[in-house]
Formats: C-alpha cells, structure tokens, sequence
C-alpha cells in the first residue's frame, strides 16, 4: 500500500552530514546511502566533516566530492587529537555552523553514522507519514544499542552515571539489558516512540527547530554536585525540547544491526 505522507519529502531540502575518522571500510556502502536518502528530496547538499584520518578515508570522501561540487563539500574540523567526545561536540558543531545559512522551513537536517554500512532505506519514509516532530531517530530490530544518547520515560538518566561502580560484564550489563531490546510504540497507535534524546547512527530535524541549539559534551549532576561528561546528543535535544520540540524514534526506520 503507497505511503500516505502528511509531509511530502520531495517539497523539502535536505542537508546531510556524516563525520569521518577511518572508516574507509565502510564508505562504500555508507556513501550509496548517502545517495538513495537524497533521492527522496527535492534537491540535497551533503557535508563531509573528517577528524583527521589516516586511513584512505579523506582521499575517497574527496574523490565523492568532487563528482558532484554543487551538491557535495568535503571539510576537516577545526581541530585535530582532540579526546573523543571533545571531538565529535567540535565536529557536529562545525556542521551546524557550516550550514545554518541553508536552513528554513523547508529544510531538513539528516546526520548519519559514517561507519554504519547496513543503514538501510526500508522505514525511512515512515517519517513523513506525520508532522508533528521536530526530530526523528533510528531503532534497532534486535538490540537498541544507544543508550549513552537515549532519554526517554524508561531511560530518565545517562547509564554510566547511573549504574558507576558495577561491573560491566556483571550487574551493569543485567541492569541496562531490558533498556536494549528495540523500541516500541509508545505515541497512540503510530509507529513513534517518544523520547527526550536519542541518536542510534541517524537522526532526522527540522532545521527551523533547532533554533540556537548547541552541542556540548558536559553537563552540571546535582547528584554528583558538578559537571560530568555526557553524549554531547542530550544537552542539544535539551535545548530543542525546552524551545517545544517533539522528538520521537521512529520505530520502522531501522539502522541495521550496528553494534
């Protein structure tokens, strides 16, 4: 049966990123799912935004590039050896500060996973299928993996804060296991989960919601009586939930089984 849309994707612009760090393995695939999620929209551009890799990954993110410069940008972040999480908050800000001149009421936002080469396309038009959002997320079919970005009515409270102390191959992983199983429906009858925060390889905005909204990776613990690091997703969903924002995983649009 055709997919009845409340939002028509081929009425919007779509802004993709995808951060690169030596993943070269992967872009094969990664960057043909790049292409059929574009295919969607009435027009495209895709940002590159590689952490200073040493495998092949910037020369066949430069060659994609430059096969279509009008619709593609590859760029380096500004900085480089930063720790992890430091990292990616300086990268998915640079995407929002690269691009923010694109957006508008009728432009999305699509980040996706650059390492994450079984995302797959089935559910992905399910998200238009209502308007009511301002950020969709990915589910899992067998193991929901994401829970250091997840927020939702199960999951109040970052894990690794959470459960500290306890053993990973003991008490925490029993404690977290019936947050991992694949996300149900929690909205009426649809196909959405509600949540505060998520991410799970891609994630999906209204670009005119995001509104001010930055990536950060530390946030103040009144437990612990100071900053503690954290997904540098949640203090961003944060900010776009206390502006009103309604965000769901969409539990048919599925991200493969990456782990």
């Amino acid at each position: 049966m055709p997919i009845v849309f409340q939002m028509d994707p081929k009425q919007y612009n779509v802004v993709i990123a995808l951060l690169t760090k030596n993943c070269a393995k992967f872009l094969p695939h990664v960057l043909k799912n790049v292409e059929a999620y574009a295919s969607n929209f009435l027009s495209y551009t895709c940002i590159i935004v590689d952490g200073y890799s040493t495998d092949l990954t910037e020369i066949i993110c430069k060659s994609w590039c430059r096969s279509d410069r009008e619709h593609r940008i590859f760029g380096k972040q500004p900085s480089a050896n930063l720790p992890r999480m430091q990292s990616l908050t300086e990268a998915r800000n640079y995407v929002l500060d690269s691009t923010r001149q694109m957006w508008g009421p009728q432009t999305l936002l699509l980040l996706l996973d650059a390492d994450s080469p079984n995302m797959t396309q089935e559910g992905f038009l399910t998200c238009f299928k209502r308007d009511d959002w301002d950020a969709l997320f990915v589910n899992q079919k067998n193991t929901y993996y994401d829970l250091w970005a997840l927020r939702d009515d199960e999951l109040s409270e970052d894990y690794q804060i959470k459960y500290r102390g306890k053993s990973w191959n003991g008490e925490m992983q029993a404690a977290i296991a019936p947050y991992q199983k694949p996300k149900q429906p929690t909205d009426g009858d649809t196909a959405f989960h509600k949540t505060r925060s998520a991410f799970g390889g891609a994630a999906l905005y209204k670009t005119a919601s995001i509104g001010n909204a930055r990536y950060t990776c530390t946030t103040y613990n009144n437990e612990l009586k100071g900053h503690v690091h954290v997904c540098e997703h949640v203090p961003f969903h944060e900010a776009i939930v206390a502006n009103g924002g309604r965000l769901f995983i969409n539990c048919k649009w599925y991200n493969g089984e990456h782990k």
